[in-house]
């Protein structure tokens, strides 16, 4: 067995009755590197927070398996800050509303819950399709917050 997929499935069998999750861009890259795009189910995760760089393409079809495992997913925190990954502006548009809808996802009839942070680094279409799609097929949704903090905001908030 690859000992990368081996590495995984160790990391899984670590968290798989985890509740809350938090995952940054450059471990969903790497969780699912080598067109290894499945992971066992996560059952129990009921919140989840990602801390990515941007919405960009090659990140979508990690993040639509990660959602996949999810069916109970209650809360999901997206935040964007600078990424590890090089992109263009045309890398982080693409997936439309009709693409989201058409991944049939488990967890988007429990959803109560999405706070997205969204900086300069969100730029392109992905991160509003995405947002779109989440207040028109969330039946459960309680609560939607989007921020979106400006860089000069970020400096200052750091510095103290």
């Amino acid at each position: 067995m690859d000992l990368v997929i081996l590495a995984r499935y160790r990391a899984y069998f670590t968290v798989h009755s985890v509740k809350a999750l938090t995952l940054a861009e450059h471990t969903i890259m790497a969780l699912f590197r080598k067109g290894y795009v499945s992971i066992p189910p996560l059952d129990d995760v009921s919140y989840l927070c990602l801390n990515i760089g941007s919405f960009i393409g090659k990140l979508v079809l990690p993040l639509i398996s990660l959602l996949r495992g999810m069916p109970n997913l209650n809360t999901l925190n997206l935040n964007s800050s600078p990424s590890c990954f090089p992109y263009r502006k045309t890398d982080c548009s693409g997936y439309d509303m009709k693409y989201w809808k058409s991944q049939n996802l488990p967890f988007i009839s429990q959803l109560k819950e999405v706070p997205i942070e969204l900086s300069r680094f969100s730029c392109g279409s992905n991160p509003v399709e995405f947002s779109r799609f989440i207040l028109e097929h969330a039946r459960s949704l309680e609560k939607m917050v989007i921020n979106f903090i400006h860089t000069a905001l970020q400096r200052r908030l750091s510095r103290s």
